[in-house]
């Protein structure tokens, strides 16, 4: 297999895993914990389930609709991305030999989609952190209804991040390499 190949399925690898990290990094923003039991809890966690935890604490604890739909939409498209990534790497395994330039230019549309899939799951974890962190630094009422000084002060509103054009599933299965006589 030729080394852009492999580099590119590296490259796949790596992006994946920062939208993994991403996805749990805003389960434990909504769970309220810290480092190391994140590291115990939520780090161990398969993708499927950490897409799992993440829809329901956002859906225990999230009171702002636009915000429990943006986080739905991206586990939606992560699922996506997940599936093509699987997909490429238990079917790199089976070919020998180099891809067809249709084959990798089809790997590289995936890598595309990812990367870009990480950048708008980075932005709408920054974003939830700041709507999340403005709401947790404000005073709670008390018994008298004062909540003091930063009443006054305008509350930060959720502004979801653009997103990138749909992933789209992709079929792997024709993955092919260019016969022997080619190479």
């Amino acid at each position: 297999m030729q080394d852009t190949v492999r580099q590119t399925i590296g490259s796949i690898v790596i992006a994946w895993n920062r939208a993994e990290d991403a996805v749990a990094s805003m389960a434990a923003l909504y769970l309220d914990v810290d480092a190391l039991t994140f590291d115990l809890l939520v780090k161990p966690l398969r993708p499927q389930d950490r897409e799992k935890l993440l829809r329901a604490v956002v859906g225990a604890k999230e009171f702002d609709r636009e915000i429990v739909a943006e986080v739905d939409q991206a586990i939606k498209r992560s699922q996506i991305c997940r599936e093509n990534r699987n997909k490429i790497l238990h079917r790199m395994g089976e070919l020998d030999g180099n891809l067809t330039p249709e084959s990798e230019a089809q790997l590289n549309r995936v890598l595309s989609e990812i990367s870009r899939e990480c950048v708008y799951l980075d932005a709408l974890k920054l974003q939830i952190a700041a709507v999340f962190f403005d709401r947790t630094s404000r005073e709670v009422p008390d018994d008298g209804g004062g909540t003091g000084d930063d009443e006054l002060r305008p509350v930060l509103a959720f502004i979801p991040p653009e997103r990138p054009a749909n992933p789209k599933a992709l079929k792997f299965e024709h993955l092919e390499v260019q016969p022997k006589y080619m190479e």
